[in-house]
């Protein structure tokens, strides 16, 4: 593996500090803010935006497919990339919490931490937030030193997302935590069963995300139930929000479902097998989710298939939208995969091992992705 720099980290006896104490230590340290992010974010969490609809207004169409550059992390990475405007790239792997690389994919610095790992992507918002699979919710610094953290006392793959200056995020005891970045926990909310479902904010602060009691939930600002769907199965998927204000969200039973704000259910549609996945949502509000049935689905507003595009291997992957329309997405073949709005091949990327990290796309059109393999990929 390259060489980092490498943070001591605290061991598990020493986070009982309280998590106001710890996040005003973080916002003294970055100068915090709940806004755009680092740099102002290209892409600045899992999913791109507050509504999660991995939708960028980024012209991917000169992309050819080429790898521009590849870093050997040696540890499989299932995390998604983050990524700033000035082309930097945020991601965790199976033994590091957090590595940050230069546009060129040279190594910045890393938090390597003892016994822990990263399925959690990383949130640039004023600081680099990111949760852990030690439990630990981590807000560090840009040279990778721990500005401030605290012990949630379960694993943590959600990952988190953020707006008007809270941050949104879930673990596996079940529960979701609003942190506010003016020093103070806003509240937490108990699930039935464990949260690796991203939340997603709609556009009046309405917190929607899954737990795999099967439910996708709607919270308030506040943080109080609003209302609840069950689907047939766990909701590991991340809720994506249309601009008409209807909740897309995978669900283990293969199914998608379209939800109104009210909580009523619009419709559902097959994907063929469990949908871990998360929907993407297009410019022109076509629907794209992975099935580990292997496919892509496209699905029209009113939930009718579109078209159907097969890989060679199921796709826990999240799909990625460039404003040319172009569709991105991994597949446990081992390949990323370019698909025109149309439905159509455009090229396919292979890796060296099996692709569950969802792609990020930068400002020039360039693809980041991790995969099982133990590299980061920069694809152009």
């Amino acid at each position: 593996m390259e060489a980092s720099v490498s943070t001591p980290r605290p061991t598990p006896s020493t986070v009982s500090r309280s998590l106001v104490t710890l996040i005003a230590l973080q916002l003294a340290a970055c100068g915090g803010s709940g806004g755009g992010g680092l740099s102002g974010g290209a892409w600045p969490r899992f999913r791109a935006n507050a509504q999660s609809t991995g939708f960028v207004p980024f012209d991917a169409s000169g992309n050819g497919g080429a790898t521009l550059w590849a870093f050997d992390a040696a540890s499989p990475v299932t995390a998604s990339p983050a990524v700033d405007a000035s082309g930097q790239v945020y991601v965790g792997t199976e033994d590091t919490d957090l590595y940050i690389l230069d546009h060129t994919g040279t190594i910045v610095c890393s938090v390597e931490p003892q016994g822990s790992s990263s399925h959690s992507s990383p949130a640039l918002a004023g600081g680099i937030f990111v949760g852990s699979e030690f439990g630990a919710f981590y807000a560090l610094n840009s040279d990778c030193t721990v500005g401030a953290f605290f012990q949630t006392g379960s694993p943590i793959e959600s990952s988190p997302n953020f707006a008007s200056g809270t941050l949104y995020f879930g673990n596996h005891q079940g529960t979701v935590f609003a942190v506010e970045t003016n020093t103070t926990m806003q509240w937490s909310f108990a699930t039935g069963g464990a949260v690796d479902s991203s939340p997603a904010i709609g556009a009046d602060g309405t917190v929607y995300v899954g737990s795999s009691d099967t439910k996708l939930y709607a919270l308030t600002p506040g943080g109080a139930l609003k209302w609840t769907l069950a689907t047939g199965g766990a909701v590991e998927s991340s809720p994506a929000v249309g601009t008409d204000g209807t909740i897309y969200v995978g669900s283990d039973d293969g199914m998608l479902y379209a939800v109104g704000s009210d909580g009523s259910l619009h419709w559902k549609s097959s994907t063929g097998g469990p949908a871990t996945s998360s929907p993407a949502i297009g410019p022109d509000g076509t629907i794209f989710v992975g099935s580990t049935s292997h496919n892509l689905l496209a699905f029209n507003p009113d939930g009718s298939n579109l078209w159907t595009f097969a890989t060679g291997g199921p796709i826990h992957s999240s799909p990625a939208v460039s404003s040319d329309g172009r569709v991105f997405v991994g597949s446990e073949d081992a390949t990323l995969y370019a698909i025109a709005s149309n439905g159509s091949l455009v090229w396919r990327f292979p890796t060296g091992g099996p692709i569950d990290s969802s792609p990020a796309i930068g400002p020039d059109g360039t693809v980041y992705v991790g995969s099982l393999d133990g590299k980061i990929y920069a694809v152009f």
